[in-house]
């Protein structure tokens, strides 16, 4: 059974991703909207579906303060 109700749309476009990025020729996936719409949940099946063919994870964050300095999210990059 799916976990995610509504995201089989996502969770392609996630796979395929994946799927390039695995073969040399990814490209990037933006996951944005409005607080509380699941945009967490979503990153946490990414984590795993990238973590089950071998990726390494990093994780970056961009808090409020942060808005104006340029590539703030990668400036913190970290290992998962």
């Amino acid at each position: 059974m799916p976990s995610f109700i509504g995201r089989n749309r996502e969770l392609k476009l996630i796979d395929t991703s994946l799927a390039a990025a695995w073969r040399s020729s990814g490209n990037c996936v933006v996951v944005s909207g409005d607080a509380g719409i699941g945009k967490s949940h979503l990153i946490g099946e990414v984590r795993r579906r990238a973590a089950r063919h071998g990726f390494l994870i990093l994780e970056g964050a961009c808090h409020e303060q942060d808005r104006a300095v340029a590539l703030a999210p990668l400036r913190r990059v970290a290992p998962m």
